[in-house]
């Protein structure tokens, strides 16, 4: 009966040790102290915070849970050679290694210096002249907290105090503590070309036109901009360019130069074509107009009865363009012989026709007027020609008359609109409401001799000055001075005159109107 007390007794106590063993409390870490970066060669310690329970020791690990032991303990002490993750967890007893491990890193500065200064990008202008700058700029600057020495290296770009050339130009810097960690400071230099390129043209060119044409080829040198930089191109941006046709006229021709930055400047010429070329009066080809009989009386002559054309290298003229300039004649207005008359020359106010009278001296050897006819092209250059008529003296015998020198001239239209100054004279005209010059004056001989006459038609009521200038503009003598009425005819006659040389100018000058004529001594 003991026996099996005894037996019940032990069963009992062998389930009772059982059952406690199989409810094992697992480690429980709160905290694991120590991680973070670290300088190289600093002894760190590691410190776990937590309860083991029924484990019986806290295990630590490196590299992985479980992997090389590094022994057992609340703390441990690790060098820092390298960034590594430690573990650690309660073992032993009904634990085993079955707890979960808790990770904590060490880890190896691996960080550049902190910068403290850095450049800012830096912008400059060129120097002048030059196509670039010389520039200076501080080093860059850092700490670092493992190492008391910071190397600054330049990797890239021109050192300060050097001359950077235009445009953009990186520099870069590495600051690298004792143990090759690196930090960068990276800035950029900008030189702007900010001077403009320079260009100079020929000076202006002024030429007559070439023959025929209303215009001319003109070839000239062209200008070529230059700058501090390179890359600059000249273009023609205004006109026709060397070696191109330019017409009658005002041609400007401008030429730009454009540098790399786009800067710009620029030159002008100023190309004068000047027509210089006559028009041309061609004149119908018909036998010589005669006037007879010598009966004393005025012939209508329209002189666009004698003109086939008119041309000009520059066009723009017709045949209605052409006038009377004047009408001379080798008798006098009123000589010996031809009867006691005057206005032998009428001339319209439109210079377009005359009246001619039919009379011729008695004692001579026939009349012959001699119309002289202008047309002024585009430019005011003048051309003329001429054509006769005559009052034979007999007209029973051919080739009678004799074309003498010219001693009587009427003036007709004058085609210089502008006041024109001739040996120091200014010559102002009176002028219909057309724009054309009136005559109101003339003399003859002319040339003379000893004596010539003036004759004179007022067209207003006025006080008229006659006189006399040499060619250089000194008055010789003042002739006359005399009130006129308005339509009245004068003529007055000048004898002998102190003169000393062949040329002379005969200005006929009132109040409303002045006339200019010239005056020539037969020596």
């Amino acid at each position: 009966m003991n026996k099996i007390l005894l037996s019940v007794l032990f069963l009992v106590s062998i389930s009772t040790f059982t059952f406690a063993q199989t409810t094992c409390n697992l480690p429980v870490i709160t905290e694991v102290k120590g991680g973070g970066t670290f300088c190289p060669n600093v002894e760190v310690t590691l410190e776990v915070v937590g309860t083991l329970n029924n484990a019986t020791a806290w295990t630590w690990y490196k590299d992985s849970c479980g992997g090389q032991s590094l022994g057992t303990g609340t703390s441990l002490k690790v060098k820092v050679d390298k960034t590594t993750t430690y573990y650690v967890r309660g073992t032993g007893a009904c634990v085993g290694e079955t707890a979960t491990c808790v990770s904590v890193e060490v880890k190896y500065d691996d960080v550049g210096p902190e910068i403290l200064t850095c450049p800012e990008d830096i912008l400059v202008a060129n120097e002048t002249g030059k196509c670039g700058a010389t520039v200076t700029f501080d080093l860059p600057t850092g700490q670092d907290t493992c190492s008391d020495k910071v190397t600054v290296k330049q990797v890239e770009g021109l050192e300060p105090g050097a001359f950077f050339p235009v445009g953009v130009t990186a520099i870069k810097y590495e600051l690298s503590d004792t143990i090759g960690n690196v930090s960068i400071c990276s800035f950029t230099v900008t030189v702007e070309d900010q001077e403009d390129p320079t260009i100079t043209c020929i000076e202006d060119i002024e030429m007559d036109n070439d023959p025929g044409e209303c215009g001319a080829i003109v070839t000239y040198e062209a200008p070529v901009g230059s700058d501090n930089c390179p890359g600059a191109i000249t273009e023609l941006t205004e006109g026709l360019g060397s070696g191109a046709f330019f017409p009658v006229g005002e041609t400007t021709e401008t030429y730009t130069v454009t540098d790399a930055a786009g800067n710009v400047s620029s030159c002008s010429i100023l190309i004068t074509v000047k027509d210089v070329e006559l028009p041309v009066i061609t004149l119908k080809k018909k036998e010589t107009t005669t006037l007879w009989p010598a009966n004393h009386k005025h012939h209508e002559i329209v002189i666009e009865d004698y003109i086939e054309s008119v041309t000009d290298n520059c066009g723009g003229i017709t045949i209605e363009d052409i006038i009377i300039d004047e009408i001379g004649s080798d008798e006098p207005n009123n000589g010996k012989g031809d009867g006691n008359t005057t206005d032998d020359i009428i001339i319209a106010d439109d210079c377009h026709s005359s009246e001619l009278l039919a009379e011729r001296s008695g004692n001579g050897n026939g009349r012959v007027y001699v119309i002289t006819l202008a047309v002024k092209d585009l430019h005011d250059n003048i051309g003329t020609a001429e054509f006769v008529v005559e009052v034979p003296h007999d007209m029973s015998k051919k080739n009678t008359t004799v074309r003498d020198s010219i001693v009587y001239v009427k003036n007709g239209c004058d085609l210089i609109m502008e006041e024109e100054t001739s040996a120091g004279i200014e010559a102002a005209s009176k002028t219909t409401e057309s724009g054309r010059v009136l005559e109101i004056a003339s003399v003859y001989p002319n040339p003379f001799t000893k004596s010539f006459s003036l004759t004179y038609k007022a067209k207003t009521n006025d006080v008229v000055k006659v006189e006399l200038y040499n060619m250089v503009g000194t008055k010789v003598s003042e002739l006359l001075e005399q009130k006129v009425e308005a339509n009245t005819f004068y003529e007055w006659t000048f004898d002998n005159p102190a003169l000393n040389s062949n040329d002379y100018v005969l200005i006929i000058r009132g109040n409303k109107t002045q006339q200019v004529l010239r005056l020539v001594q037969k020596r």
